[in-house]
């Protein structure tokens, strides 16, 4: 059961038209993907809000977010990739991007120290 927002928050997400919620690099910690899920459930349940996550592709528990995501009813896409430079991974404006969206396939999308996902996550 995912909890309730506070009064406020839900109001301010209820007048606005977009509501987009933006994470980088919280996909890390095995132990907190429960209460990154239940936040996530409690706000994708307004239609207004769309969810984008990007985390380095070699995390080792990345994958079992994703399917800890789908298994709550949510469905992972993965939107885009970069490519960062591997002589400075935090060279952004070097980086490559490709966009998809591209089947998200365990063993399928590419592992890489410099590579990040860029996943949209949507109520299914």
């Amino acid at each position: 059961q995912a909890p309730k927002l506070p009064p406020m928050v839900a109001e301010t997400i209820d007048q606005s038209a977009e509501v987009w919620v933006l994470g980088a690099d919280i996909i890390y910690r095995k132990s907190l993907f429960g209460p990154l899920l239940s936040c996530l459930q409690s706000l994708l349940a307004f239609p207004n809000v769309s969810v984008i996550l990007a985390s380095h592709s070699i995390r080792t528990h990345l994958w079992d977010f994703y399917d800890a995501a789908e298994h709550a009813g949510m469905k992972v896409t993965l939107e885009s990739t970069v490519l960062l430079p591997e002589s400075r991974i935090d060279a952004v404006a070097d980086a490559k991007i490709q966009h998809g969206p591209f089947p998200l396939e365990r063993g399928k999308v590419a592992s890489k120290t410099n590579l990040v996902h860029v996943v949209k996550i949507i109520n299914k």
